[in-house]
């Protein structure tokens, strides 16, 4: 895992970097689909690590650990928009691939390891079956086919919702606002961001997934009407 995700940061680095030479449009459908490709990967791994860590309240960890996406776009926006406008987004790009890939290095070699592997045990209260060396069946309760192809398309809804909040500074732009604005508008749905990642990690934890799912699905519903 750790040499994997060692692979995606050098991708990322490259995606990110190469962007401050590219003349032609189909060098950033590339770069595109890599940073996708890289950024997506790397989210997989976070719970891999909860799970590794932590018995109890992973619904929490996890959307804690989520927010941090959360909390650097809300910080890191504003600091981009006048980067571009202080070097140019050529040199954006650049720095915002040193920034990001580093950060990425750094987390790789310091987190995506097992307690056993430096003797430390998972934080929390383990489960009856752990205590006891007890393996827990996978085969007890079979999941439908089904449910995996449907899940595939819930997340690609969810997928191209969240791409709304990457549009805002173009739509701020396109009404005559400066762009300073629209990254405002992006650190808005950054704190958002933080925020829902928690409670929903909170409300996993208290009253179940799919509780906490449907009242997300209602407060999305709430914020499209909004917007219409």
């Amino acid at each position: 895992a750790r040499k994997f995700t060692t692979c995606l940061a050098i991708l990322l680095m490259v995606s990110f970097g190469s962007m401050c030479f590219y003349t032609e449009l189909w060098h950033w459908y590339l770069s595109a689909a890599l940073i996708g490709l890289g950024t997506n990967c790397l989210m997989i791994i976070i719970p891999s690590v909860i799970n590794n860590w932590f018995y109890s309240h992973k619904g929490l960890l996890t959307g804690l650990t989520m927010s941090a996406s959360g909390i650097f776009g809300a910080l890191f926006s504003p600091v981009c928009s006048q980067l571009i406008l202080t070097y140019h987004w050529r040199i954006t790009a650049l720095i915002t691939a040193l920034l990001g890939g580093g950060l990425v290095l750094i987390a790789s070699r310091l987190l995506v390891i097992t307690p056993e592997s430096v003797g430390l045990t998972p934080w929390g209260t383990a489960p009856e079956s752990a205590v006891s060396g007890q393996a827990v069946s996978d085969s007890a309760q079979p999941v439908p086919g089904w449910v995996f192809i449907s899940s595939l398309f819930v997340l690609i809804g969810a997928g191209a919702t969240v791409q709304l909040s990457n549009q805002l500074p173009t739509f701020a732009r396109s009404i005559g606002y400066s762009l300073t604005v629209g990254a405002l508008l992006t650190s808005l749905c950054m704190v958002g961001n933080v925020s829902g990642k928690l409670c929903v990690g909170a409300l996993c934890d208290r009253i179940g997934v799919y509780r906490a799912l449907k009242i997300v699905l209602l407060l999305l519903s709430a914020s499209f009407v909004g917007f219409l």
